[in-house]
């Protein structure tokens, strides 16, 4: 709460505040019935007054007040989207899948849109493929140069709406293959995550950079609305996909042997 001056302890307080535009009536509703708070602005006082370095810290503090009760409405309006099969979240469409817009109702004399995943048509049948020859076992790398051999389109060939972009666009990378199959028990089983990635910094020195320097939110934090569009792949086939993943994942963390003559031979003035 901003600061300000108490005039009396009635059964309504009133607390006078210097205006800030982003102070909206919404909240001043809610201060009045949730919390029997009456808010009386007042004008800013002059920078030569002692009273403006309070003004300062109010406006800091009721910013970052407004901020978060805009983005708790914000992840319950979200909340309540994705629970009606539409992306609530936003985000891009997955290789084999594209945005359709559709309208559900009118506001204020303007149409208003939702936006759901549904499949592809030109590469629906693509990622279907990717995902069960990777479940049986085959690499990245081979499904991969295979793709590539027979001229199959990238996913970055095509926008989120299933537009084509680059009609000539073939080279497939081991790590393209690998970031459709690390999505298989999400989004090609039918589910929808939101709240999955960090969102960047936008001001500042590190400006770009994700917050908390990572560009994915930790598990517990994703929104998980399951059977949300048409899904592409089995669970059994999924399940492999995971497993393969998990046990690669496991070779990866054995710790590498130490040989006998470790830090005792040296080659060119480098330890072997």
């Amino acid at each position: 709460m901003a600061l300000g001056h108490l005039i009396s302890p009635s059964s309504i307080w009133q607390i006078i505040l210097w205006y800030f535009p982003c102070f909206w009536f919404n909240t001043l509703n809610l201060l009045r019935q949730v919390l029997g708070i009456e808010i009386i602005f007042a004008l800013a006082p002059p920078k030569d007054s002692p009273y403006y370095e309070i003004f300062e810290h109010s406006q800091t503090s009721t910013a970052h007040v407004v901020s978060i009760l805009g983005r708790d409405g914000s992840r319950r309006g979200q909340r309540e989207i994705s629970l009606q099969g539409f992306m609530g979240f936003g985000g891009k469409a997955k290789y084999g899948y594209m945005i359709k817009s559709e309208v559900v109702g009118r506001r204020k004399n303007k149409e208003m849109c939702r936006t759901k995943l549904v499949s592809n048509p030109e590469t629906f049948h693509i990622a279907k493929e990717i995902l069960e020859r990777r479940a049986k076992g085959e690499t990245c790398y081979h499904i991969a140069k295979d793709l590539e051999r027979r001229k199959i389109l990238t996913p970055s060939a095509w926008d989120s709406y299933g537009n084509l972009l680059e009609s000539e666009k073939c080279d497939w990378k081991p790590s393209g293959v690998q970031s459709i199959c690390d999505d298989a028990e999400w989004t090609y089983l039918g589910h929808y995550v939101g709240n999955r990635s960090n969102p960047r910094i936008k001001y500042g020195e590190y400006r770009g950079s994700y917050f908390g320097r990572k560009a994915r939110r930790p598990k517990s934090e994703w929104i998980i609305f399951r059977n949300a569009h048409e899904l592409c792949i089995s669970r059994e086939t999924a399940e492999k996909i995971v497993s393969l993943r998990n046990m690669k994942s496991r070779q990866h963390r054995q710790p590498s042997k130490v040989h006998l003559f470790t830090i005792e031979c040296f080659c060119g003035g480098r330890f072997i």
